[in-house]
């Protein structure tokens, strides 16, 4: 399940350069061109798909990060509180 626009409105509310591809019109983009978009942006991708930690680990470059999340509860609310409560020192 992909990360709703809601949690880059989130992501941008809490003072963070957040876009989701399908702001873009780019939500169809295959994951290697993500993964590459993202590092010419210098940009952290935030996913549950778990490909882009094998394109990161197989990339051998440091960029882009990645934030692989793992949650049973994928609801946008409850994703944004983790979120949240992650940045929150």
């Amino acid at each position: 399940m992909p990360l709703s626009v809601e949690t880059a409105a989130f992501l941008r509310r809490q003072g963070h350069d957040a876009v989701h591809l399908r702001e873009q019109g780019l939500q169809r983009m295959p994951d290697p061109e993500i993964f590459e978009k993202a590092r010419r942006e210098r940009r952290i991708i935030v996913t549950m798909d778990l490909g882009f930690g094998h394109l990161l680990a197989f990339s051998r470059t440091e960029q882009p990060s990645v934030i692989l999340l793992r949650i049973e509860d994928e609801r946008p609310e409850r994703l944004q509180r983790l979120l949240k409560d992650a940045s929150t020192p």
